[in-house]
C-alpha cells in the first residue's frame, strides 16, 4: 500500500515523524488508523488544506471506504502502524 505513503523524500520524512508523534493518541481502531494515514497522506501532498472542505472530507470518506473494502489495501495500510509501533516501542 505504498500509494498511502508519500513519494518524495522530505515528505515521507515528515509523514513517518508524524505518524509516531500521533500513534500514542490513537486507539487501536483499525477505521481511525486507515482515516489517519489517508488524511496525512493527502494534506502532506497538498492535495488538501489545513481547513478540510466538504469535497475534502468527500474524497477522504470515498478513499478510507475504498482501502476498508479491500483486503489487501486494508492489511498494508494496517501493517503501515504495526511496523510504526514497533519501531516506537
Amino acid at each position: 500500500m505504498t500509494g498511502l505513503l508519500p513519494k518524495k523524500q522530505q515528505q515521507y520524512d515528515r509523514f513517518v515523524a508524524t505518524i509516531e508523534r500521533v500513534l500514542p493518541h490513537l486507539e487501536d481502531d483499525d477505521r481511525k488508523v486507515v482515516s489517519t494515514l489517508i488524511l496525512l497522506a493527502l494534506k502532506l501532498e497538498g492535495i488538501v488544506g489545513k481547513t478540510l472542505s466538504e469535497d475534502d472530507l468527500k474524497l477522504v470518506h470515498a478513499l478510507h471506504d475504498m482501502v476498508m473494502k479491500d483486503d489487501d489495501q486494508r492489511e498494508a495500510a494496517l501493517n503501515i502502524i504495526h511496523n510504526m509501533k514497533r519501531k516506537t516501542a
